[in-house]
């Protein structure tokens, strides 16, 4: 086990080497260099831990599963229930429980942050990786609020 969690932490710590953050849309504003005309992760280096067929197969599953379960939800719930009606009073009458509910609680945060691993893994960008991390954490808290 310990073997395992050293390989995972050398793999990290090479990732985090490889991240610029000088790069990203909110810093890159103000140093030196910014074009303003690319995406953020478009200019992230790539890594060649990133690499190999396995990874673009994932990169494939990851993106298609995402985008079925953020669809199926928009689907589910209609035009009042994905977009804040329950915060509006507009709520439905009763809880969906069809596809993607009956297989995920939350099929929306799930499914964006599936969406952007697949995105992040697709063009090999450990920025990619971290953002994924961070949005899975921001609505991890989110849902202590909502839930």
């Amino acid at each position: 086990m310990a073997d395992k969690l050293q390989v995972a932490w050398d793999i990290l710590d090479q990732l985090s080497k490889e991240v610029d953050l000088t790069k990203t849309s909110y810093l890159s504003k103000f140093a030196p260099g910014w074009k303003g005309k690319e995406p953020a992760l478009r200019e992230q280096v790539t890594s060649s831990l990133l690499e190999g067929e396995w990874i673009r197969y994932a990169s494939y599953v990851s993106f298609g599963l995402g985008n079925l379960f953020v669809l199926s939800s928009m689907y589910a719930l209609g035009i009042t229930g994905t977009y804040l009606g329950d915060y509006f009073g507009i709520l439905m009458d009763e809880r969906v429980t069809g596809f993607p509910f009956n297989v995920l609680d939350n099929p929306m945060y799930v499914g964006s942050t599936l969406s952007f691993l697949g995105t992040s893994l697709y063009f090999k960008k450990p920025a990619g990786l971290f953002a994924t991390l961070w949005v899975h954490v921001l609505y991890s808290i989110a849902l202590k609020f909502e839930e």
